[in-house]
């Protein structure tokens, strides 16, 4: 995505460039520019969502929004008959219910498998997707084919964390640099202030919580939106605000 601060995007183009120049016979490619369309539909609303404590995944939204909908629609409008083709470990299989559209599988290499990600992109798009590294055994294995073919990206380190940050940066450091401080009180499971806050984004259910003073490790429980409170407890708590009997899910798609 071009225009992107926190995305080594850089980098990547110019990788792109160089094994379309030596490993695909000089085919030139093109830079599409899907910045604004970045931060309308998936940033933005995830600042928002950070804002009143909620987790988005922005890596899902950027799947559904920009690469299988606002991409194909300028791809596709160029030319009906495109396909395209990405590096996401997962695997489209002919639906049972409708063998003409595709229907998404997880990855045969079940620690690489990116199917999640996929799960809300639009099944139009992906009907026009190609996943070559689905039915990979394995990450050597799709090293080993780019040695084969000479390609210099062959032992590239994989990409880690958040596309928009980048590695170099901490999360809440970068949020920060986005949305005001919401100070506000971080309690132990009976109600007791045991430390402050400076935004709930800053906290995510489930994870180590870092306060100081803790004669053991305390976990987040719960946020509290309406009084900006953060709660936590002790690991190995016996206490069902560290545990679920299921997932809530607003927006299902299938």
């Amino acid at each position: 995505m071009s225009g992107s601060g926190g995305c080594e995007w850089e980098k990547d183009w110019s990788d792109v460039e160089r094994v379309c120049r030596e490993g695909l016979g000089g085919v030139k490619p093109e830079l599409i520019d899907l910045s604004a369309e970045y931060w309308t539909d998936v940033f933005a609303p995830a600042l928002d969502s950070w804002q009143v404590g909620a987790t988005p995944n922005p890596d899902v939204s950027c799947n559904s929004e920009i690469k299988f909908k606002a991409l194909p629609k300028q791809l596709l409008a160029r030319d009906p008959t495109a396909w395209i083709a990405t590096g996401h470990y997962a695997r489209l299989l002919p639906s049972p219910l409708n063998p003409s559209l595709p229907a998404l599988h997880r990855s045969t290499f079940a620690p690489k498998d990116q199917s999640y990600y996929l799960s809300t992109s639009p099944i139009q798009a992906l009907a026009r997707t190609i996943f070559p590294l689905g039915s990979a055994s394995s990450k050597e294995e799709v090293r080993q084919l780019a040695r084969k073919w000479n390609l210099h990206t062959a032992d590239k380190r994989d990409s880690m964390g958040v596309c928009f940050i980048g590695q170099k940066r901490k999360f809440h450091e970068f949020i920060d640099s986005y949305l005001p401080p919401a100070p506000g009180d971080i309690e132990d499971e009976f109600g007791k202030v045991v430390g402050k806050h400076d935004g709930l984004w800053r906290y995510t259910i489930g994870e180590n919580a870092k306060v100081g003073g803790q004669r053991e490790r305390m976990f987040v429980a719960r946020k509290d939106v309406a009084r900006n409170a953060v709660v936590i407890v002790p690991a190995g708590v016996d206490d069902q605000r560290l545990s679920v009997d299921g997932p809530v899910a607003p927006a299902a798609h299938y």
